[in-house]
This record gives structure tokens, C-alpha cells and sequence, in this order.
């Protein structure tokens, strides 16, 4: 949400969406809140970009599985799991990991 500090990736485990990787929430090229860049992220995986709340993790975004490219498939619409104040997420890899 607008004024988070961190983003987080989440995978589905145990029935629920469960964060597993965070990023510092940077401003984007407009000067607004709302771009985290992940890095050292796996490969063929679901992930959700997300926030933290009052209520729980909020999803910021649509579901997507990160392919051993650096492709991204998107599962769903944006509008099934944003929230406001979300920009973009930035995905990296280390080279030479899978």
C-alpha cells in the first residue's frame, strides 16, 4: 500500500500465500512510492507480489511463475489481486543459478 516500505514475493503453501522474499520499496521515475526490485529469485515457481497490512498479506499484483529465462507468465488478472500504490515489481537473478 502507498507509504509501505517493503514488498514482498510470496508462494503458495499450506493453503495460504506466504511470503518468502523482500524488497525495499524505492520511488519511481514520477517520484511516487511504488517500485521493489527482487533479486536472487528461483525459477519455475509461483510467485505474488504483495504487501503487508493490518489484515495480512494483500496481494499487489497478479500471480506469476518467473521462467530459467527471466520470463515472467502472468496467472490471472491484475485486478483479481492489486492493491493501490502498487507500480511495478523488478525481477533479476544471480547469473549462474537456477
Amino acid at each position: 500500500m502507498k507509504g509501505d516500505r517493503f514488498a514482498y514475493l510470496c508462494v503458495f503453501n499450506a493453503g495460504v500465500w506466504r511470503p518468502v522474499h523482500h524488497a525495499v520499496v524505492a520511488a519511481s521515475a514520477h517520484g511516487e512510492t511504488g517500485i521493489a526490485r527482487f533479486s536472487d529469485m528461483g525459477c519455475n515457481v509461483l510467485y505474488l507480489p504483495a504487501w503487508h497490512s493490518e489484515d495480512g498479506i494483500m496481494g499487489a499484483g497478479a500471480p506469476f511463475i518467473l521462467g530459467a529465462d527471466g520470463s515472467r507468465t502472468t496467472h490471472g488478472t491484475k485486478a483479481d489481486h492489486q492493491t493501490p500504490g502498487f507500480e511495478s515489481v523488478s525481477l533479476g537473478r544471480v547469473p549462474g543459478r537456477s
